[in-house]
């Protein structure tokens, strides 16, 4: 039975859900919300939005608004004030996740029940559950911007927990695993490792780097951060970058051990001239993922496969914090914008990063000292 209410009815379904109706007051056409609901509040609310857009002008008929969230979403990342890398992620996110399942779906006929749906389907087949809380984001940022244009009442993006997913204990390596991975690695990239493991810079950000970054004439050699380069997934080529933050954009003291190791990559490796790449291809393209790849096949090598070049940065976090660096020093070194709570009222300085610096390098020339050399890969 039809139960009316202030506006409109709400009846029990034989299924268990409710369904909302009313009449309108200016065309007296009777209307049914499109979707029914899995309890008698949500129905309400459904009939409260309608009186309220009514009463403010703002109603529109949703049954002649034909455009896809595949249409809608594409055009909002293409409008969107963003990063050229994190516009290149987020196209390449919502084209494997969304568009072959959800993306035909009209954007008013979303709801909840269906990116529900959604979500479980590509958990089921094996979607990362890091890429799918990302691309969950941006569909509900795609629908926080229909909202505000009265496209949509309210956004269909309701899942609790579903935009974050608990990260998993990296796992880094020891100083002596360091020194076994440069040995297994072909030369053009040994300093590479050393650079991502001595400095904590990104993969990006390292290979963006040019001689005029570097400064190793110095008592404090350093190295400046102020670009990154990201592999194109969609156009292919490569997107070059600010660092995400203003954090990002910072001079890292390098410990002396590493000196004569990129003293040496120069010389062999690198063109001559202040803008050349320090880690470049043969081709002279930058190593963002030639590198990546190299570091991944001497990890297997060395038998640390469930690593990757991004874990040689938590290497040094690590290393960094066992030698006594503080939480908001190893946040600056590696170019983050936040701190946990603990360290809002620490202060880093450049004396105490030049100080990791030269314990790191003595770290590692103790270790250098008594780990055999072994040319695994040539």
């Amino acid at each position: 039975m039809a139960r009316r209410t202030d506006f409109g009815t709400i009846e029990q379904l034989k299924s268990g859900n409710y369904r909302a109706r009313y009449t309108h007051p200016i065309t007296g056409e009777r209307r049914s919300a499109q979707v029914t609901f899995s309890n008698k509040t949500d129905a309400k609310l459904w009939l409260s939005n309608e009186r309220v857009s009514i009463e403010q002008g703002t109603w529109r008929d949703m049954r002649k608004v034909t455009e896809t969230l595949d249409e809608y979403g594409l055009a909002w990342i293409e409008q969107r004030q963003l990063k050229t890398a994190t516009r290149d992620d987020y196209l390449a996110q919502w084209r494997v996740h969304v568009s072959p399942f959800i993306g035909s779906v009209r954007l008013v006929d979303l709801t909840t029940e269906k990116v529900r749906a959604w979500q479980t389907n590509r958990i089921q087949t094996g979607a990362g559950k890091s890429s799918i809380a990302y691309t969950y984001r941006v569909i509900s940022a795609v629908c926080n911007t229909a909202v505000e244009n009265q496209i949509l009442r309210s956004n269909p993006c309701q899942i609790k927990g579903a935009s974050r997913v608990r990260p998993a204990k990296r796992k880094t390596l020891t100083v002596e695993q360091v020194i076994e991975l440069t040995n297994a690695i072909a030369p053009r990239y040994k300093a590479l490792v050393h650079m991502l493991v001595w400095s904590g810079l990104r993969i990006g950000e390292t290979t963006a780097l040019r001689r005029s970054d570097l400064q190793l004439d110095s008592d404090y050699p350093n190295v400046s951060v102020s670009r990154r380069v990201k592999a194109n997934r969609s156009g292919g080529g490569f997107n070059w970058d600010t660092p995400k933050t203003d954090a990002g954009v910072r001079t890292v003291a390098l410990p002396q051990y590493v000196v004569p190791i990129l003293q040496s990559h120069l010389n062999e490796f690198v063109e001559p001239g202040n803008d050349s790449l320090i880690f470049a291809t043969s081709l002279g393209n930058p190593a963002v993922c030639a590198g990546s790849d190299a570091i991944r096949t001497a990890l297997r090598v060395i038998g640390c496969e469930q690593l990757t070049a991004h874990d040689l940065r938590g290497t040094h976090a690590t290393l960094a914090r066992e030698l006594g660096a503080t939480d908001v020093q190893v946040r600056d070194r590696l170019g983050q914008s936040s701190l946990q709570a603990t360290a809002i009222y620490m202060h880093g300085t450049d004396r105490g990063d030049r100080e990791i610096a030269e314990r790191m390098g003595k770290l590692a020339e103790q270790i250098d000292n008594v780990v055999p050399i072994k040319s695994r890969v040539s």
